[in-house]
């Protein structure tokens, strides 16, 4: 059982929103050591609270059943149950009320509405059987059936017929986000409090007020209880990434970061809300009664897809292009680096970017058979994945800053993990993103460090730094073998259970095999081209000689233990989703995709539905696997070769690819560096020739016609108008002023005694016509 009421589940999100409040209030005032405190142990309370929230999900599971029904029935049923339990006390096999009262149920599509657990007792208990008879409920075996916590705090909004209430909800899913927020998190503030160490105390306040408010914002996304508080923690997370990425506002070009990321993510925004509308749609033209946002009525909509509802979906992925920095509206993520190096860490690796795998993962029972045009929805998801993925890794090997490395290096993964959703592999994307926050969190705050200690983010004046910061060192190469999918390490795991889905659609898609043969190269590219931007970032940062100017220093401790911890986590975070094959660790094989799996609604599916798919732990099943393992294993090896036989320990001067290439080869090197080109072709394109033809239209229609022509110059004419007709008047000859006076009079007098006998006439006709 949870080891604290429901209702404490708000409190997880209220204690970091707590410490960004009296950071932002007093923390200028009462000093660093207060800020500190309160900063870190925010995230590190609510880290304990969600271990226990995880916890009890794992006992609440074992030995109970579930009664379903309304909830006025169930609370007598309750009261009989309490009765029984009270006179079987002190025997072994006591039914036990885990719930007192009838708790939302909202973690299946088409449950009813209020369930009631009970433990130590079976479905075909006689006990069981006679409550069923006599109060018309259900009764759900919950042993390999994850349930949620739900705390509702009340209606929010109520018109008409749509309801949305104010409660948060936590179930399996958002359950291993929350460890992954609060966990790196925590991680994250007690490195920055080393690394924003020498910045005033006003500047240092403020940067953990926002720090402390963004994992507040993340934490309301994946604990809202339905679609629209959701929405609140999505637009939240922008706020917070637009003042962390703008922080020293007081640099234009910064600042001007901040206003892009938060621009750009305001058009995926739009899809996001219109996506709603469509859902909302969808479920009125359906019959519903009431209309709600609640996501197990929303995955409901999958049993009957319509039209709509592929519009819809499609809206909803827009807004995940905008939020996880997916083709086309990728564009903000690599700038946010503008921001301190630890905010980078939080945005790439914690929070803001995986909020789009999270929303099609929490809506999956929709998104599993939305069609637009006839096109799954799904597969538009795993095409511009994959492009994504390959994209952004090309343009990884490009760059020379180490923070530009890593950025383009998330916009790759975040590409892995849509290829995974869209291929229904929803268990494998969670897991990849659950070890890229590991082996990217350790990353960029390794990059940090070199940071802190150079003084630059360019690559060509590092090098040698492993003899200056071995610690440093340690931790990135653990990362950067986890990112490159090295074997055994985390991300080797995770990136090749996605790959091995791709490969069974691709194995067993029917029509639209090619186009999935297609994903699975192109994502097998990625990961060699994942592996030797890896390297090349290790062999120019630690290896060769120093390059730079002064001494390098290694990293103080508060910098210096997040790294450690996440350094082994990118090692050890593998062993949440072993491959199948290795049966000698089967009790713990495919645990994290296992652990979700009853999460994902069991609705119509019908992209899913594949036939000849192998089943697990069959003679097929094991071959793909192997043949998927062997394959990953290979393209990240022969990346990690190719990248140390380059660039190894060599200096710049010496690397063709960094100095010397010329032809076709320094078109390339310039192509990539500029990363395609993207934002020049965007700008040339389209934003200017868009914001040209606007400002012509505002300048001839609004600026010349309406304000200078219309407003101005009318204003001036009006008045010489008014003026030409008051020279009639204004004669100067005192006679004809004399007789207008003496005709105003005559008009007055007539008038106060022909009016008053008009009205009263006109009074009579009326009171004769009635």
């Amino acid at each position: 059982m949870y080891p604290l009421p429901v209702s404490w589940l708000p409190v997880i999100i209220l204690i970091p929103f707590l410490g960004a409040l009296l950071n932002g209030l007093f923390g200028r005032r009462l000093g660093k050591g207060f800020v500190k405190l309160v900063g870190v142990a925010a995230p590190a309370l609510a880290f304990v609270l969600t271990a226990a929230t995880f916890f009890g999900l794992q006992s609440a599971d074992h030995g109970a059943i579930v009664l379903e029904g309304g909830e006025r029935a169930l609370k007598r049923a309750t009261r009989d149950l309490e009765r029984m339990q009270a006179s079987g006390a002190g025997q072994s096999d006591t039914l036990r009320v885990l719930d007192k009262r009838p708790q939302p149920r909202n973690s299946q599509p088409g449950a009813t509405t209020y369930g009631v657990r009970v433990k130590n007792v079976t479905v075909e208990d006689p006990r069981i059987q006679q409550v069923l008879q006599t109060y018309g409920v259900q009764a759900v075996s919950t042993n390999h059936a994850p349930r949620s916590y739900t705390a509702n705090l009340g209606e929010w909004i109520h018109v008409g017929n749509f309801k949305v209430d104010f409660k948060f909800t936590v179930d399996r899913l958002s359950v291993v986000l929350m460890l992954v927020i609060t966990g790196v998190g925590f991680l994250i503030h007690l490195y920055s409090t080393g690394y924003m160490g020498h910045e005033p105390t006003g500047t240092f306040a403020r940067y953990f007020c926002y720090l402390n408010l963004f994992v507040a914002s993340m934490l309301i996304l994946v604990m809202g209880g339905n679609l629209l508080l959701l929405f609140v923690g999505w637009e939240g997370v922008g706020l917070c990434s637009y003042l962390l990425i703008g922080f020293e506002y007081d640099d234009p070009s910064k600042s001007a970061c901040g206003t892009k990321a938060f621009v750009v993510n305001r058009i995926g925004d739009v899809g996001f809300v219109l996506g709603m509308f469509c859902l909302l749609g969808a479920m009125h033209l359906g019959g519903a009664t009431d209309l709600s946002l609640d996501f197990a009525k929303l995955n409901a909509l999958g049993a009957g897809q319509t039209a709509l509802v592929g519009a819809g979906c499609l809206l909803l992925f827009i807004g995940c292009t905008g939020k996880s920095a997916q083709i086309p509206l990728h564009i903000w993520l690599p700038d946010a680096m503008a921001g301190p190096t630890p905010v980078s860490a939080l945005i790439h690796a914690a929070t803001m970017v995986t909020a789009g795998i999270y929303l099609i993962c929490r809506l999956s029972g929709v998104f599993g058979g939305a069609m637009v045009f006839g096109v799954p929805v799904l597969g538009i998801v795993a095409v511009v994945g994959a492009l994504t993925a390959f994209f952004a890794g090309a343009a990884a090997i490009g760059q020379d800053d180490i923070k530009s490395v890593l950025a383009y290096s998330t916009v790759s993964q975040l590409g892995y993990m849509f290829v995974g959703v869209g291929s229904l592999a929803m268990g494998a994307a969670v897991f990849h993103l659950v070890t890229h926050a590991f082996f990217k969190a350790v990353l960029f705050l390794g990059a940090g460090a070199v940071i802190h200690a150079t003084h630059t983010q360019s690559m060509r004046r590092m090098g040698g730094l492993r003899l200056y910061m071995p610690t440093t060192h340690a931790a990135m190469v653990m990362g950067a073998a986890a990112l490159a999918g090295f074997p055994l390490f985390a991300g080797f795991f995770s990136k090749d259970m996605i790959l091995f889905q791709t490969l069974l659609r691709a194995k067993h898609a029917g029509a639209s095999q090619m186009i999935w043969w297609g994903i699975y190269g192109l994502s097998l590219f990625t990961g060699f081209l994942t592996a030797v931007y890896s390297t090349r970032l290790i062999s120019m940062t630690f290896w060769g000689e120093y390059r730079g100017g002064g001494h390098p220093h290694p990293a103080p401790p508060s910098m210096g233990a997040p790294l450690i911890v996440l350094g082994i986590l990118s090692i050890v975070g593998g062993v949440l989703g072993l491959p199948a094959i290795i049966h000698a660790l089967e009790p713990v094989a495919d645990w994290l995709p296992h652990y979700l799996d009853g999460v994902w609604p069991t609705v119509h599916h019908g992209l899913s539905e594949v036939a000849g798919r192998p089943q697990p732990h069959t003679e097929a099943f094991t071959y793909l696997e192997r043949v998927g393992l062997v394959l990953g294993a290979g393209a990240a090896l022969a990346g990690v070769g190719i990248g140390y036989h380059f660039w190894g320990a060599k200096p710049p001067s010496r690397i063709p690819w960094e100095s010397q290439v010329t032809g076709q080869m320094a078109g390339l090197r310039r192509l990539l560096a500029n990363a395609w080109y993207y934002d020049e072709v965007i700008n040339k394109r389209f934003f200017q020739p868009v914001t040209k033809y606007i400002s012509g239209l505002l300048w001839e229609h609004v600026d010349d016609a309406a304000i200078d022509r219309g407003l101005v110059d009318g204003t001036g004419r009006v008045a010489v108008q008014l003026s030409l007709f008051a020279r009639v008047f204004q004669t100067g000859r005192i006679a004809r002023y004399a007789s207008y006076f003496v005709l105003g009079v005559i008009l007055i007098l007539v008038s106060s005694h022909a009016l008053p006998a008009l009205f009263r006439a006109m009074a009579g006709s009326a009171a004769g016509a009635h």
